[in-house]
């Protein structure tokens, strides 16, 4: 995924790191070089390809930096190092993902002059260190901000990606696919398109594309599309069974069957959400988790394993007086109904307790804590005397993630200690009630 803004990022050093020894440990592998946009793809034979676009002077003035700009690319064979990194074009936000062998997919887009912002997207492929001629995917684009690159079994790379109407004159959706026979493309005009469109492809070359819409003040929709049964964008489903919509993940089964998980606003109706089928299921969200902070999915992961179990990751930020706000990223495991018994599983690798939220409280606050097996539990509160004056928790619990409410009505205004007790974890947390 490629996300092209006005604003370019100043250039950062390039890292690399590899897990070893089954992921309890990482290694890092140098690279030395500063870029900007740099991504990371493993062949068929295990062989690490990092491409990045060359670091170049920030000029606000003009499109020199984007003119200017080359792309990188270095391999890292299985258990070695990188080697001399090499120039394959000229461009910028480039997005590389594997095919079949040692083939990578890559595209790109290339400024047409120093000083005008309009770009070509093209595609091509890697193969063995070498690019392939260029097609274009687009002669002339403007207010993109974020390119879809996914490949199917024969090989067609399927490129998307949306014109916003507040850059230029209309806003659309496109999707381009280009194999053997040449470059085909479908689109559809939407002014009313608010945040990215979602795409997906099935390994035998099916495309679906989800986008939220707004439709007037107020109102909002999850418009929906695929090539199942008619061509993209002939046949459009609206689902309106929500208040707002963003960061929408689209995701399809081993049977074709499309599914989407997005984050939900306002606060009353907000959390993780889920529409379990695109294409002729109801209109009918599920909750997978509740507003907490921020919570909102990754966009980069949602698959359905063997077992048909849904997984995706989302993204959680807890906002801490005085201090940074603590950001994370979780995997959500569940079983869709439809599809098996009704599940909901949240993974953790390690044992947690978090701060309080809202802290300051009055007169009630939430605990969340974390598991990474079933586990005997205590979570209980002291007073600034080490005199316990609640208990929250005790007994056993499964693994994942949990949350306890503490009411202190009851109690004076004040500083506290939550303690909790999991096995061989034990963590103390100040918070401090307020009335």
């Amino acid at each position: 995924m490629t996300d092209v803004s006005s604003y370019r990022d100043p250039p950062t050093f390039v890292r690399c790191i590899r897990s070893v020894e089954d992921g309890s440990q990482w290694q890092e592998l140098p690279v030395g070089v500063r870029g900007l946009n740099p991504k990371l793809a493993i062949d068929a034979g295990d062989s690490l390809h990092l491409i990045w676009e060359s670091a170049t002077s920030m000029r606000s003035d003009s499109n020199y930096d984007s003119y200017s700009s080359q792309i990188i690319h270095a391999v890292c064979p299985p258990g070695g190092a990188f080697g001399t990194p090499q120039v394959i074009t000229q461009g910028f936000a480039p997005t590389l993902v594997p095919g079949r062998g040692d083939t990578m997919h890559l595209v790109w887009f290339q400024a047409d002059s120093s000083k005008a912002p309009s770009f070509k997207l093209r595609y091509a492929r890697l193969i063995k260190g070498m690019l392939t001629v260029a097609q274009v995917v687009s002669d002339s684009v403007s207010g993109v901000h974020e390119v879809s690159l996914l490949i199917d079994e024969a090989g067609t790379a399927h490129i998307g990606w949306h014109r916003d109407r507040w850059v230029s004159s209309s806003g659309a959706i496109f999707l381009t696919r280009v194999n053997a026979e040449g470059v085909e493309t479908d689109s559809i005009a939407q002014n009313g398109l608010h945040d990215f469109p979602s795409f997906a492809c099935s390994p035998s070359g099916f495309d679906y594309v989800l986008w939220p819409h707004w439709e007037n003040y107020g109102s909002w929709a999850l418009y929906y599309s695929s090539n199942l049964d008619a061509p993209l964008f002939t046949n459009v489903r609206t689902f309106r069974s929500m208040k707002y919509v963003g960061n929408i993940l689209l995701f399809w089964d081993r049977k074709l069957i499309p599914r989407c998980v997005f984050s939900a606003y306002p606060a009353d109706t907000a959390g993780v959400k889920y529409l379990s089928d695109l294409q002729s299921g109801p209109d009918s969200l599920r909750t997978l988790v509740k507003y907490r902070s921020d919570l909102s999915p990754s966009r980069d992961f949602a698959i359905i394993d063997k077992n048909d179990r849904c997984w995706v990751s989302y993204r959680k930020i807890t906002l801490q007086p005085l201090v940074a706000p603590l950001e994370e990223t979780r995997l959500l495991g569940f079983l869709d109904p439809s599809m098996g018994v009704p599940e909901l599983l949240v993974v953790s690798s390690q044992f947690r307790l978090d701060q309080n939220y809202p802290n300051p409280f009055n007169p009630t606050t939430t605990i969340q804590y974390a598991l990474p097996h079933r586990s005997h539990v205590t979570l209980s509160v002291y007073n600034t005397l080490g005199q316990q004056v609640a208990q929250l928790v005790s007994g056993d619990i499964d693994a994942g993630y949990h949350e306890v409410t503490f009411d202190g009505s009851r109690l004076a205004s004040g500083v506290y200690f939550y303690r909790m007790q999991a096995v061989e974890f034990t963590a103390t947390k100040r918070l401090l009630l307020l009335k």
